[in-house]
């Protein structure tokens, strides 16, 4: 799941790849996360990114964005409840 800071494109275009991913535009993270340890359930972890590493203002940063995830997503970390997220070398 997306935070709000980053557009829902980012979350149609890791769909498209294959990925099970809904931004928080589309639903609550919370509200997953409760229900998932209520049933004992993973919770999935949280990826964090900074400005630095993925400008908000800059129009870039949707397409760095979704080949950072899109590759975490294809090789996630074997245990992992959060990371921060680097960019993908060029």
């Amino acid at each position: 799941m997306l935070d709000e800071m980053y557009s829902g494109t980012v979350a149609e275009q890791l769909r498209t790849r294959g990925h099970d991913v809904v931004s928080v535009h589309d639903s609550d993270y919370r509200r997953l996360e409760t229900a998932a340890l209520a049933e004992g359930e993973p919770c999935p972890g949280l990826v964090s990114t900074t400005d630095r590493q993925f400008p908000r203002g800059d129009p870039a940063t949707v397409g760095r964005l979704v080949l950072a995830l899109a590759g975490l997503l294809a090789d996630p970390p074997e245990a992992s409840s959060s990371l921060f997220l680097e960019p993908v070398s060029d």
